[in-house]
């Protein structure tokens, strides 16, 4: 029997269904992440109530989240099991002029297919390239601080609680 997870999926304005789907395999460069707490933004309701010119129906929402990644894919070196993450829902290019201007919330090359949605789940099938490890507070724990492993400085996923 395939391991099974639930997942929210907007199937047009204002229709969300719970379904059950399998928990994702990763592939070479992904991570499968467990999410241990998602929140719903403006962008969640705004897409919730009329859609999303980048998100086509069906669509996942939640992209505002922190997990702890529950299996790493072929090539992955920077992630372990266990490891607390959070990520960047649709990641720069680093390149266009706007991201060189430092306006990266304005990347000319950020469409739907390079964000991560679907936190609004179980688990999350993830790329390496918007994840981070974290530091996250616990109460009583006394762990050190994990480093940030991610291609961007913690500054650019706009968090000052990184190490």
């Amino acid at each position: 029997m395939t391991a099974r997870m639930r997942q929210a999926v907007l199937s047009a304005p204002r229709s969300l269904e719970l379904r059950e789907v399998e928990i994702p395999t990763p592939g070479s460069g992904e991570l499968v992440v467990r999410v241990d707490l998602a929140l719903t933004c403006g962008t969640d309701l705004k897409t919730y109530r009329r859609g999303h010119p980048k998100l086509p129906f069906p669509t996942l929402l939640g992209h505002e989240y922190t997990g702890t990644v529950a299996r790493v894919g072929a090539g992955v070196s920077a992630f372990r099991e266990g490891d607390p993450i959070v990520a960047a829902p649709s990641a720069p290019c680093g390149d266009c002029s706007r991201c060189a201007r430092g306006l990266e919330n304005l990347c000319q090359h950020i469409d739907g297919s390079t964000m991560a949605f679907g936190a609004f789940a179980d688990y999350l099938l993830l790329p390496t390239w918007c994840a981070a490890t974290c530091s996250i507070a616990r109460w009583g724990s006394r762990s050190r601080p994990a480093p940030c492993s991610s291609r961007w400085p913690a500054w650019s996923l706009g968090s000052s609680a990184w190490t």
